[in-house]
């Protein structure tokens, strides 16, 4: 398959993690639901689980890109087996495997807009939790950067493509990797730890330069200042809101219940200094924040995400003025608003069906739903 960024990154998931020697290894753990089909055990092959391989050859006339799939009914052409055997799994090709992964998750995650850098990232969480949930959160990081303003539908789209292409890759490439672990996390699976393992040992961040790691750092603002609004509610009504670093609907309203006058994604003078007064309190008191780790130092200053304007998250960074840089002025009370640098995005946690092996259509909970076309193998 002539296709070299889908090449190299089928070579780092499967070849590199999913076989031995070049070959595929065939995992069948019990507790593994997409081994399970028709009542039987009959593993993963490639990472690719039995429930899938059962779709691909026995229920599905095309791919999930719409491609005709030339496996279907290729095992029994005449009909009389209904299901995949435990056999017939450890009888998948690479080649096979190779198809499949592309016409089933790199076409609908459209893999050839992604950059070189977080294709094959991205393509490891299609492979493994779905292609809705991997450009979910995707597009959930460009958001918080103030990047995309459309809905986290899970489809990559033109608006998704055109975000990726304003915002320097190594850094999203680190928030990408931050939202994988924190969903597998926050999973109620008992392989969640090698699950971030892989994660942290695959796909390692990198080491960003200072313009980078402003812009890297920035992104976890919205979330610090949600926590600060879901106190002055409780304060006041008792209700709260997600800390989840969207800029969203519930979020804009709440910020206005409590006086913050938001209007598109800025706050009011009034509420950044009742924030930055509640930020050194809780330096003070010694309370963990949504904030970057080198914030030692009581001081309000050392609460600075960024410095620069984090609605132009581009490689090469333009002068401005951040939310928290005015929040940090000591004439803040007597600027005009400042524009918001959104927060970390948390992404739903799996349903705790993931495999050991890293792999597998049964560790996605669309998989688990039946639906391989949405998600991954």
């Amino acid at each position: 398959m002539e296709n070299k960024k889908f090449n190299e990154a089928f070579q780092k998931v499967v070849m590199g993690y999913e076989t031995a020697d070049g070959k595929h290894i065939v995992q069948n753990l019990s507790n593994d639901k997409g081994n399970w089909v028709d009542g039987k055990n009959v593993g993963t092959a490639y990472g690719i689980s039995g429930k899938t391989l059962n779709d691909v050859f026995f229920n599905r006339p095309h791919f999930a890109d719409g491609t005709r799939n030339p496996y279907y009914h290729s095992i029994d052409p005449t009909g009389a087996q209904q299901h995949i055997s435990a056999e017939n799994v450890r009888a998948v090709t690479q080649d096979q495997a190779r198809t499949i992964a592309f016409h089933d998750i790199w076409n609908p995650i459209d893999g050839n807009s992604l950059s070189d850098k977080i294709a094959p990232s991205v393509f490891d969480s299609a492979f493994h939790n779905g292609n809705e949930k991997a450009i979910s959160h995707l597009q959930a990081n460009l958001a918080s950067a103030n990047l995309y303003d459309g809905v986290i539908s899970g489809k990559m789209n033109p608006a998704t493509v055109a975000a990726m292409n304003k915002v320097d890759p190594s850094v999203l490439y680190n928030f990408y990797h931050d939202a994988r672990v924190e969903a597998y996390q926050g999973s109620s699976s008992s392989y969640k730890d090698s699950f971030v393992n892989r994660v942290e040992q695959e796909f390692p961040k990198e080491a960003l330069n200072a313009e980078q790691q402003a812009h890297y750092q920035g992104m976890s603002t919205l979330k610090s200042l949600q926590e600060y609004v879901n106190k002055e509610l409780g304060d006041s009504s008792g209700k709260s809101i997600k800390a989840d670093g969207i800029w969203g609907k519930e979020t804009k309203n709440a910020i206005d219940q409590v006086g913050g006058h938001s209007v598109g994604h800025t706050i009011s003078p009034e509420l950044q200094q009742r924030y930055v007064n509640w930020l050194a309190d809780q330096s003070n008191s010694g309370e963990k924040l949504n904030q970057p780790a080198a914030s030692a130092s009581p001081s309000i200053a050392t609460h600075a995400i960024a410095t620069s304007d984090l609605s132009a998250s581009v490689p090469s960074v333009s002068s401005g003025t951040s939310v928290i840089s005015t929040l940090i002025d000591s004439s803040a009370s007597n600027q005009s608003s400042a524009s918001i640098g959104a927060g970390r995005y948390e992404p739903g946690a799996s349903d705790g069906s993931m495999s050991s092996s890293g792999g597998s259509a049964g560790s996605a909970s669309q998989a688990n739903s039946g639906s391989s076309s949405a998600g991954g193998i």
